[in-house]
């Protein structure tokens, strides 16, 4: 189905005096909840890495229109960063209503990390970590969040395993890879040890319903040597994989880590002249305007066509959809 077919219901919420709401703040307040040292279970096949380091971002405020319990989305970043990189999104998010998740395991380096298996079974875990969090009257997500269906987002490896994860976890209804990369990690074959998350979509192996966005610049190589979103297993693959409806931005003039704020001070990947700040700001409202499509069954057609049509025409992003 299209999304010209889609039926859909437009909430109150997204009138605000402004044509395109989600690119701004939303009605709340967004709080970060203190991090928590977390120890993941070894039956996840953690071994070595079962430090999980965890937090959430939760609206704070009252709107008549939006009511607890909200929302859930999980974050995952990606390989060795912090959760705390992409706050841009999370804040953004829980402005909206949203309790956002957020997660990174600790303690992996490029000579030793973990097989994707193992990252899916962690998200999985801390879903139902949030779940049993809802229910537990000392705890700040005290019903405060629907965690029974959950919008999966993540970065880099981080948006490969949201999508593995929702095809493995019927609770996830959306997903939002930002610059997701298909590929085993460098220097490493495809094994069963490093699953291909878009056989997966080919194989129709989630009903969620999936955006992504992409960097213009993140096929090039850093020094000659290796891409750190490779042009024969990033987003454009994924979107390719996907079955209508999905919707794919890409950025362009921007490298792999522009999506974060701050980037990373030692940047292994290629950058770009594009601005950082338009790079994230993009991911966030992307991100927000595909959680309200998904989440709440708010229609996003103005972004779909309008919003991303203005870009667009100024050479700043190149939009699909289907």
């Amino acid at each position: 189905m299209s999304f010209n077919k889609l039926v859909v219901f437009l909430l109150p919420l997204v009138c605000f005096g402004q044509d395109f709401p989600y690119s701004g703040n939303g009605p709340f307040d967004a709080y970060r909840l203190p991090s928590q040292q977390l120890d993941a279970p070894e039956s996840t096949g953690c071994k070595g890495f079962c430090k999980v380091e965890f937090s959430a971002y939760i609206p704070k405020g009252n709107n008549p229109t939006i009511q607890p319990p909200y929302p859930l989305a999980i974050f995952t970043p990606g390989f060795t960063y912090n959760s705390y990189q992409y706050h841009h999104i999370h804040e953004r998010l829980a402005s909206w209503g949203y309790v956002v998740a957020v997660w990174n395991t600790t303690g992996e380096n490029p000579l030793s990390f973990l097989t994707f298996d193992p990252l899916v079974n962690l998200a999985r875990w801390v879903l139902d970590h949030v779940n049993e969090e809802a229910a537990n009257s000392s705890s700040p997500l005290y019903q405060i969040v629907k965690a029974t269906e959950v919008l999966l987002v993540g970065h880099s490896r981080g948006g490969l395993v949201s999508v593995l994860t929702a095809e493995n976890e019927t609770r996830a209804i959306g997903v939002v890879g930002i610059d997701p990369v298909d590929c085993p990690p460098p220097f490493h074959e495809r094994t069963p040890a490093y699953p291909s998350a878009v056989e997966g979509l080919y194989q129709n192996k989630t009903r969620a319903k999936l955006a992504y966005l992409g960097s213009e610049l993140g096929g090039e190589k850093t020094f000659g040597i290796v891409a750190c979103a490779p042009t024969s297993c990033n987003y454009q693959k994924f979107y390719a994989a996907t079955n209508s409806p999905t919707w794919s931005i890409e950025v362009m003039k921007v490298g792999h880590d522009q999506f974060m704020n701050p980037r990373p001070s030692l940047n292994p990947c290629v950058s770009g002249s594009g601005s950082d700040d338009f790079t994230s700001d993009t991911a966030a409202t992307v991100t927000v305007a595909w959680a309200e499509y998904v989440m709440r069954n708010v229609n996003i057609q103005q972004y779909i066509t309008t919003w991303a049509s203005n870009l667009q025409a100024k050479g700043l992003i190149i939009s699909q959809s289907k």
